[in-house]
């Protein structure tokens, strides 16, 4: 019922995020199929909230340039 981090191949990840980078990424067949079951996604309110925080694109790079920098993986 909740959004949450789960883990997969041992690496934690966020259950199907909803939001709107997902949903472009999606083709027209599974966003039609996952409206079907979670029909609220289509309501013009329904607003998408990470399990975690998400950092933005700067901050990503910045993040993944100093692990690469440092070596360190970033798990």
């Amino acid at each position: 019922d909740a959004h949450e981090v789960i883990y997969a191949e041992s690496a934690p990840s966020e259950s199907l995020f909803p939001g709107g980078s997902a949903l472009k990424s999606m083709t027209d067949k599974a966003r039609e199929e996952l409206s079907a079951i979670f029909p609220d996604l289509e309501t013009p309110f329904y607003t998408t909230r990470s399990a975690r925080m998400i950092p933005d694109d700067n901050l990503q790079k910045k993040l993944i340039m100093r692990h690469a920098k440092n070596h360190h993986t970033v798990l």
